[in-house]
C-alpha cells in the first residue's frame, strides 16, 4: 500500500504556495512596468505637443518683417490650444531681446519661447532660440 503512494506524483501543498507566490511577484513587476511605460508615452507626447507649438510661434516669428518682429511678440503670451495643440492646457512666452553685434550694418535679436505645461508629471518647462536679423546698410563685405 505504501508503494502506491510513492508512485503518484503531484505538487505538495508548500511547492504550490511557493509558485503562487512567484507568479504574484513576477505580475506585479510587470504591472508597474506598464503603468510606467504608459506615464512615460504620455510625458513624450506632452512634451512633443509643446515642442510642436513652440516651432510654430518660431516659424510665425520667422515669418515676420524684423521691424515689426519687437512689437508683435515680444513678452507676449499664447495659450498652447490657440497655436493648434488641441486640448493641451499650456501657455508658450515669448521673450524679444537685442543682441550687441558691433556693427552698424547688422540688427539681431534674440528671440526665446518657453512653453509651460501642467502635465502628468507636473509642472513641466522646455525653451526654445532662435536669432532674427536685418542688415540694414549696403553689402556684404
Amino acid at each position: 500500500m505504501q508503494t502506491a503512494r510513492r508512485r503518484q506524483r503531484g505538487f505538495t501543498l508548500v511547492e504550490v504556495a511557493i509558485a503562487v507566490t512567484i507568479a504574484g511577484i513576477a505580475l506585479t513587476a510587470t504591472a508597474g512596468a506598464l503603468v510606467q511605460g504608459a506615464r512615460l508615452s504620455k510625458v513624450a507626447a506632452e512634451t512633443r505637443t509643446a515642442m510642436r507649438c513652440s516651432q510654430s510661434l518660431m516659424e510665425r516669428v520667422r515669418a515676420t518683417p524684423y521691424a515689426q518682429v519687437t512689437a508683435t511678440f515680444n513678452n507676449q503670451t499664447f495659450d498652447m490650444s490657440a497655436i493648434g495643440a488641441g486640448a493641451s492646457s499650456g501657455q508658450c512666452m515669448v521673450v524679444v531681446a537685442p543682441v550687441a553685434t558691433g556693427s552698424a550694418k547688422w540688427t539681431v535679436s534674440k528671440v526665446t519661447v518657453t512653453a509651460t505645461w501642467k502635465g502628468v508629471s507636473g509642472i513641466s518647462t522646455q525653451t526654445m532660440s532662435t536669432y532674427v536679423c536685418d542688415r540694414t546698410n549696403g553689402a556684404v563685405q
